[in-house]
């Protein structure tokens, strides 16, 4: 077996870290880009070393290991910070400043320099197995380069190892198994330097800890917690439901969410609020929301539960969002408060809505007012003589009339009987008269099914709502003045 023997496995293991460096790049997030720094530089390691181990010639074996020192170098900073990111560990403002890019650099320098000054360590030829290798003695600064290796080394350890700490037994694994991943190769390395050796197996151990490192990250997601929330999905299977992980991830979502919701494969908990604005989040552990949605050209009315789900320690495992479709309350509901101020007969507001319009007038200052009453004459005769059936018709048909001649901002009332009350805001004399003209030559004498109906008006005037009752009365009086008369001739 010779040096290019063990250089085949070198360029498997590139191939596999080429691979999870493609994937990286096409994440637009941060930790995406950080990652894809991190594989890069191991790429480069991989690579460099396939080249000592295709080489014989000293000098260009000499320039591969300072590559390959160098690319561990910004590989290690690299995913300090990935690991700083990924976890979110305070580490007091580490992120990638000058200071910290030029500790690393200084430390490349003399590393690079040494094929040509030999300043960190001395190499000599030496017959192995299938070729020449190189074994080296090492200077005080390869021993300065060793000690930021295994800082950096400590401190994605430690930060891990506080993340694996804080979170709730479903997600350790995640945590542990890239802990260990990391740790294995760092071991190796370590048992290479001090037994010596003529290849540098940990090496191929980045391959695997790129698959850890990429799965754990973006594939991972804990079946734990997607089987403990299994029964509350299958039990609520017709309303729409949503779960997050901890990390804002979409874990798991049923049918009727993605049917009505529209999610997408790659949600997160902001791209769903932001979608979703009519959820205002707090820092309530469990709130509630009502909003419509259009499904299939349907209004749909949901009332919606928000809530963090923990584990028996009180740590959070992940949030949910349930739908609860409450269409049919919600119209039952709509209808009960249309019935409570609107006529059933005429569809015109009833006296119930008197005390609201009123309201609504004066908090809006909707002066001035103008308005006018309108009953009909002998109704109580046609109910008699014609039946109900057509005395319902006469009313359907003034209020039909009313409505035509009138704005969508004004109120119709029916107040009692064959009374009916037409209520004009914010409007002016002549506005006011012109609508009254219209409606009074329409329903003054009008014809139902072969009967002449004759009305009888009245009209008022207010600024103020206090005076409303007051001249409402007056104007209903002259009515009632207005029909003895005609009775009486």
């Amino acid at each position: 077996m010779g040096k290019e023997f063990f250089a085949g496995f070198y360029l498997v293991a590139g191939t596999v870290i080429a691979t999870y460096l493609f994937r990286a790049m096409l994440k637009k997030d941060t930790i995406g880009k950080i990652m894809a720094r991190a594989l890069g530089a191991g790429l480069v390691a991989d690579m460099a070393y396939i080249l000592y181990l295709c080489s014989n010639d000293y000098f260009l074996m000499s320039v591969s290991n300072s590559l390959v020192f160098t690319s561990i170098d910004w590989c290690l900073f690299f995913l300090l910070q990935f690991v700083v990111q990924f976890t979110g560990i305070d580490t007091k403002g580490f992120n990638e400043t000058k200071i910290a890019y030029t500790i690393v650099g200084l430390d490349c320098l003399h590393l690079l320099a040494n094929p040509f000054l030999e300043c960190s360590m001395h190499y000599r030829f030496v017959q192995g197995v299938g070729g020449k290798y190189l074994q080296y003695r090492m200077q005080w600064p390869f021993f300065v380069h060793l000690t930021l290796c295994y800082i950096m080394v400590g401190w994605i350890f430690v930060c891990l190892f506080m993340k694996y700490r804080r979170v709730a037994n479903f997600y350790r694994a995640r945590y542990a198994v890239i802990n260990i991943a990391f740790m294995t190769v760092i071991v190796l390395n370590i048992i290479f330097i001090l037994i010596g050796g003529n290849v540098d197996f940990s090496i191929l151990t980045y391959a695997i800890l790129s698959c850890f490192l990429y799965f754990y990250v973006y594939d991972y997601k804990g079946t734990p917690a997607a089987n403990a929330t299994k029964a509350y999905f299958v039990e609520e299977v017709n309303n729409p439901i949503v779960f997050f992980d901890y990390e804002g991830r979409m874990l798991m979502s049923n049918r009727r969410a993605r049917e009505v919701l529209a999610l997408n494969d790659d949600e997160n908990l902001d791209s769903f609020l932001q979608r979703h604005s009519y959820l205002k989040l707090t820092d309530e552990r469990e709130q509630y929301f009502e909003t419509t949605l259009i499904h299939k050209d349907c209004v749909i009315y949901f009332q919606i539960q928000y809530k963090f789900l923990q584990d028996k320690d009180g740590k959070t495992i992940g949030q949910f969002f349930v739908y609860d479709d409450i269409t049919d309350k919600k119209r039952a509901l709509i209808q009960t408060e249309y019935n409570a101020t609107h006529d059933i007969l005429t569809g015109t507001y009833n006296r119930n809505y008197y005390a609201t319009f009123k309201k609504e007038i004066d908090e809006k200052g909707l002066y001035p007012v103008y308005g006018a009453i309108y009953n009909i004459n002998g109704l109580r005769m046609i109910n008699q003589n014609y039946g109900v059936e057509t005395g319902d018709k006469v009313l359907k048909r003034m209020a039909w009339l009313m409505q035509q001649f009138s704005r969508v901002t004004d109120y119709v009332i029916r107040m009692d009987g064959g009374e009916m009350a037409l209520i004009l805001p914010e409007t002016s004399e002549r506005k006011a008269n012109e609508i009254f003209q219209k409606i009074e030559r329409r329903i003054g004498t009008f014809e139902v099914e072969g009967i002449d109906v004759t009305v009888e008006s009245s009209y008022f005037q207010f600024e103020k709502i206090e005076d409303f009752d007051r001249l409402y009365e007056e104007a209903r009086w002259k009515v009632v003045e207005k029909k003895k008369r005609e009775q009486e001739e």
